[in-house]
């Protein structure tokens, strides 16, 4: 019929966004520190490419890290929390100090108890396992922390916080703080 627009076979439905799409973000600066350079290069690219993400910087170095957070202030930094110098906790609470107003998206490396109990003490956005997200998922994510403020646990760290406040015996529960500061002390 005339006037009647022809419809792409390529193109989405209305009630299905295409796979592979690009992450509705707004623009917004990013940083990432991560001691895998082939992994950071990687979630920069992802970053970049399907979420519209500006990246201000790529850090391997904790240091470096924080001393570029001071000077360029990203809008969302990704920290893959796989540095042996310092406490998980102090670098996020030193994070947060350098770059106030920036979301903080945390990957850590499997499901340590002891590592999601500091953590989940600390301020975040985002606290998510390594691997545990697909890249849409991850996209999906990202989007919601960006626009809507949401906090996001994964379900894996999830369920090892609902374990630990369960189980009776674990050692939150039995230990009092100054002596879980003598462990971080020690580790």
């Amino acid at each position: 019929p005339s006037g009647a627009v022809p419809m792409l076979l390529s193109d989405p439905t209305p009630t299905e966004p295409a796979k592979n799409s690009r992450i509705n973000t707004p623009k917004f600066t990013s940083a990432i520190i991560d001691r895998n350079q082939t992994r950071a290069q990687l979630m920069a690219h992802f970053c970049e490419t399907r979420c519209h993400l500006e990246m201000a910087f790529l850090e391997h170095s904790e240091r470096e890290g924080l001393k570029a957070l001071g000077m360029k202030r990203p809008d969302l930094v990704f920290v893959y929390l796989n540095f042996a110098t310092t406490s998980p906790a102090e670098f996020i609470r030193e994070i947060s100090a350098a770059a106030p107003n920036a979301k903080l998206i945390l990957f850590i490396e499997g499901c340590r108890e002891y590592l999601v109990h500091l953590v989940s003490a600390s301020f975040y956005n985002g606290l998510l396992c390594v691997g545990e997200a697909t890249l849409d998922e991850l996209g999906r994510i990202i989007e919601n922390i960006v626009q809507q403020g949401i906090r996001f646990v994964s379900p894996t760290i999830m369920n090892c916080l609902n374990g630990l406040r369960a189980d009776a015996d674990s050692f939150p529960r039995l230990l009092r703080k100054t002596q879980m500061s003598v462990l971080i002390c020690i580790s």
